[in-house]
């Protein structure tokens, strides 16, 4: 009896035995968890990506998301020299970088535009003009014709300085005509008190119109629509919307960008697809940017 007894024991324990050394070449959920992503991300893009971590890591999902906050050009060359493998930027790759990147890490870069900020113009209401012609304002910044107008921006290391030089091919001296402020506080206090000025500011500055700081910081000012040509070059006047955003009608946007360059764990797919989902989409509204698919209206019923 005893001896049957310590036999079964024995058995039970060999059969456990067995099945833990089975089980110990398969990912627990617990270890998967602990794959560990650095994204590097634009220090503009901060609270964007801050926001998207947080919610995508409350979902309880791998990997880890690890963020570091970097300059885009400190980005860049990060990712050149394969020194990293995902980043938030604030536009995408040129085709001479992604082949770059491709030739070194043996990689082809995967870019998501996952949401869309824009620039736009903003002066006093004492102004008689209700809008900015594109062609007219890059002859003015390349000084080929005259203007009796200030274009300001927030600090001269604004991204609205970079996006203006990449759009209109500026260089360094054309750039230096352009009035600087220490910050965007000061911007509006600027253009208030020079209704001869313009600024040029993001979008999500001042897309929740209905923030009481934002429409005390607008109080006294206005948003000026641009004028530009469509496909068939004929003039068509734009006002600054999400929409006209989302449907690329408006001409001053700007991608934020998700890079995949070769990241080290499979689970990475889960943060990219997890930027595509409604929930996240949301919150990129929230934020004061246009989703890449704005979200469908959710619909309660109460049934009680």
């Amino acid at each position: 009896m005893n001896n049957k007894f310590f036999t079964r024991i024995g058995l039970v324990l060999l059969l456990i035995h067995f099945f833990s050394c089975t089980n110990s070449n398969t990912p627990s959920t617990k270890q998967s968890k602990a794959d560990t992503i650095v994204v590097w991300a634009d220090t503009s893009l901060a609270v964007f990506a801050n926001e998207h971590k947080k919610a995508f890591e409350n979902a309880g999902k791998p990997p880890v998301i690890s963020l570091v906050y970097k300059n885009e050009a400190e980005i860049i060359s990060a990712l050149l020299n394969n020194k990293i493998h995902a980043a938030f930027l604030q536009r995408l790759l040129s085709p001479a970088e992604a082949a770059a990147i491709e030739k070194l890490a043996d990689f082809n870069p995967k870019q998501y535009a996952i949401a869309y900020d824009a620039f736009v113009f903003v002066c006093s209401n004492k102004n008689s003009f209700e809008g900015i012609d594109l062609a007219e304002l890059e002859s003015v910044l390349k000084g080929q014709k005259s203007s009796t107008l200030n274009f300001v921006v927030e600090n001269k290391n604004a991204l609205s300085v970079q996006y203006l030089k990449s759009k209109f091919d500026l260089s360094n001296q054309q750039l230096s005509n352009l009035y600087s402020k220490n910050n965007t506080g000061e911007l509006f206090q600027f253009l208030k008190s020079n209704p001869n000025s313009i600024g040029l500011i993001p979008f999500s500055y001042i897309s929740d119109v209905e923030s009481e700081p934002i429409a005390e910081m607008l109080e006294g000012l206005k948003v000026l629509s641009v004028i530009c040509l469509d496909s068939n070059k004929k003039s068509l006047v734009v006002i600054p919307s999400q929409s006209s955003i989302a449907s690329k009608e408006y001409p001053l946007i700007n991608p934020i960008v998700f890079v995949n360059s070769n990241m080290p764990f499979k689970s990475g797919i889960n943060f990219v697809n997890y930027l595509y989902k409604p929930r996240a989409q949301r919150l990129t509204l929230k934020l004061g940017l246009c989703p890449a698919i704005f979200p469908g209206r959710e619909i309660k019923i109460n049934t009680k």
